[in-house]
């Protein structure tokens, strides 16, 4: 096209266009090579141990007479995902404790929360480890020291995963 004024053709492509081309293009063959299977991992190149894991699990601060609904063979599931957390194997009912402060010495001291209780939870599963990450039958990745979000037969809580022991069956 040329313009009127001065004569001079206009460029078909200015600079935006053409890098919006190249992206264009450097998707379309990264598809291909994935379609390809040239970047997804091959399965021997992914390592991955099933076994069992065991875990356990801290639930604070509930109402008195909420921690004898918790039993052995209980299966636990994800209250937000309904993912399959394991079967209860262990649990361990204590008073519900917090940290205060004397305000006249600086001193921290225990001290127990009337009508609360504490319940540990110990967890089974099997389980697929790869790396650095646990993941439960269920497909739950498990960490200790992350929060889990769990639910029972007659119960739900939200409690912290205090230690996980890696392949309890080998």
């Amino acid at each position: 096209m040329e313009n009127e004024t001065t004569g001079k053709r206009k460029p078909l492509l200015n600079v935006f266009d053409i890098v919006i081309i190249l992206l264009a293009a450097a998707a379309a063959v990264l598809f291909l090579l994935w379609r390809s299977g040239r970047l997804t991992p091959k399965e021997e190149d992914v390592v991955q141990n099933t076994g069992t894991v065991r875990y356990s699990v801290e639930i604070t601060n509930l109402d008195y007479g909420t921690e004898e609904k918790f039993q052995v063979g209980d299966e636990l599931l994800d209250t937000i995902r309904n993912f399959a957390l394991g079967t209860v194997t262990g649990v361990e009912i204590r008073e519900t404790t917090v940290m205060s402060r004397n305000l006249e010495t600086a001193e921290y001291f225990e001290t127990t929360v009337p009508d609360r209780k504490t319940v540990i939870l110990t967890v089974e599963s099997p389980c697929t480890e790869s790396g650095s990450a646990i993941v439960v039958d269920g497909g739950y990745t498990i960490r200790g020291g992350s929060t889990i979000n769990i639910t029972g037969p007659a119960y739900y809580g939200v409690g912290v995963i205090l230690f996980v022991e890696r392949g309890t069956d080998r």
